[in-house]
């Protein structure tokens, strides 16, 4: 089904209902191969004035969604009208303070502190969410935005 399309397609939903139920009845129609092609854009789940912030897995999975918009060819992205009234993060500021890290890739640990901690991480001495990340000595763990378990470098 999702081979013949060939442009990415945004499906504007009433609710975050409806788009939970419909990206869940689009993966029932498409291969397992074509799963990860059916996107939802999650809404933040908080009013303008609430006093608290959004969970940590929700602006994780927003950052992962906003950056693999980046290079998504074809696929289907559904998105609630609530999701779309609210301003999103400049594509030049995501991909400016992204980063990845290679296998054997070396790295000045100061330097990468310091783009961490610019970048809002948690330092802790045991990662368990989002956006924490533990070092000691030579041993990083880090628990990145967009990811769905920590790592260890």
């Amino acid at each position: 089904m999702l081979a013949k399309i060939k442009n990415p397609i945004v499906v504007i939903t009433t609710d975050v209902l409806t788009a939970v139920n419909l990206v869940s009845e689009l993966q029932y129609y498409v291969r397992n191969s074509e799963i990860n092609k059916i996107r939802y854009f999650p809404d933040w789940e908080t009013l303008p004035y609430d006093i608290f912030s959004p969970y940590q897995d929700i602006i994780s999975e927003r950052l992962k969604i906003l950056f693999e918009l980046t290079n998504l060819s074809s696929g289907i992205l559904v998105v609630p009208i609530t999701t779309l009234m609210h301003r999103l993060l400049p594509i030049n500021h995501l991909l400016a303070n992204a980063f990845s890290l290679d296998i054997g890739q070396k790295i000045n640990l100061e330097d990468f502190k310091n783009k961490l901690s610019q970048q809002g991480y948690n330092f802790v001495t045991q990662v368990t969410e989002h956006g924490e990340v533990s070092i000691r000595g030579s041993l990083i763990d880090i628990y990145p935005m967009g990811e769905s378990k920590p790592f260890r470098v």
